[in-house]
């Protein structure tokens, strides 16, 4: 049987029910150098209108470093990971995801290769 569905705040804000409705995850690390124009980015008014993410939840976790794995998130040093858990219906939710990523990977992101990302193989 499928797992059930997070609920509360793990909905991701407004929740787009439906029969298309898939719940995805996506999380990039960056470099904590990156926060205020992240931040100021996320926040216009203009992504949040032509992105669709308005009302959706995104959290932020802050990792120090530079650990002792080599290839941990935050090998370089110091990193704010921004991480989302949505319900979105597909296929049309992945366009919200993509501009996302692009904002998150124009940064100097990383994504998290276990949640979803938009990486083709040579990247």
């Amino acid at each position: 049987p499928p797992l059930a569905a997070p609920r509360g705040e793990g909905e991701g804000g407004a929740a787009e029910p439906g029969p298309t409705a898939r719940w995805v995850s996506l999380e990039y690390a960056l470099p904590r150098a990156a926060l205020a124009e992240l931040v100021a980015t996320l926040g216009s008014a203009g992504f949040l209108a032509a992105s669709g993410c308005a009302g959706k939840t995104l959290e932020l976790k802050f990792v120090g470093g530079p650990g002792r794995a080599e290839q941990g998130v935050n090998a370089d040093g110091p990193v704010v990971c921004a991480n989302v858990l949505w319900r979105v219906a597909l296929p049309a939710g992945w366009g919200r995801l993509a501009a996302l990523e692009r904002v998150l990977a124009g940064l100097g992101g990383r994504p998290h290769l276990g949640k979803c990302h938009g990486l083709a193989g040579g990247d």
